[in-house]
Formats: structure tokens, C-alpha cells, sequence
């Protein structure tokens, strides 16, 4: 019995894993607003992802909730942030200037 339901924690995480390569192709790179180039790159960079996600699902499930629960959260911070009041990020270098 116990087998069962282990297996069927596996399946529901493999979908997770997909759903990772799923937000990490199509839905983080809308919410980061990048160019159209930018979104080809993460497809062809991040396609198959979820080959190389499922084996680490398998091994150690809950670390991988937390890791996925914490990439996104991070991504969703620096998606919503903006400099601070009276400076701005100048184009092309990173680099925040009064």
C-alpha cells in the first residue's frame, strides 16, 4: 500500500517538474517583460529542463518544493522591484545613479 503512495507523490511532483520548466520558459520571462530574443533564449536554454528537474524530485521531493517555492518567490521580488526614490539604473550597465 505504502508503494502506491509513494508513487503517486512522484507523479504529482514530475508534474511539478514540468510545471517548473512550464514557468521558467513561458511565465518568467513575460513577468520579467524581456524581448521577444530574449524570450527564444529561454526556451532553447531552459526547453528541457525538466529532464535534469525530475531525477532530483524523485531523490528528494520536499527540498525541491522549497527550492521551486523559493526561486519563485525571489523572481516575483525582483519583478515587482523598482529603484529607489530619486535614483534611476542606467541602461546597459547595472548601475544605480542619483
Amino acid at each position: 500500500m505504502q508503494s502506491k503512495t509513494n508513487k503517486k507523490k512522484n507523479i504529482d511532483w514530475k508534474l511539478t517538474g514540468l510545471e517548473f520548466e512550464n514557468w521558467i520558459c513561458d511565465f518568467l520571462p513575460e513577468q520579467l517583460n524581456v524581448s521577444a530574443s530574449k524570450k527564444t533564449a529561454f526556451k532553447l536554454k531552459f526547453g528541457n529542463f525538466a529532464g535534469y528537474v525530475y531525477p532530483l524530485v524523485d531523490k528528494a521531493p520536499d527540498e525541491f518544493k522549497l527550492f521551486f517555492l523559493g526561486l519563485v518567490k525571489r523572481f516575483n521580488e525582483i519583478a515587482k522591484w523598482k529603484a529607489p526614490n530619486g535614483q534611476r539604473c542606467l541602461k546597459g550597465s547595472g548601475l544605480l545613479k542619483k
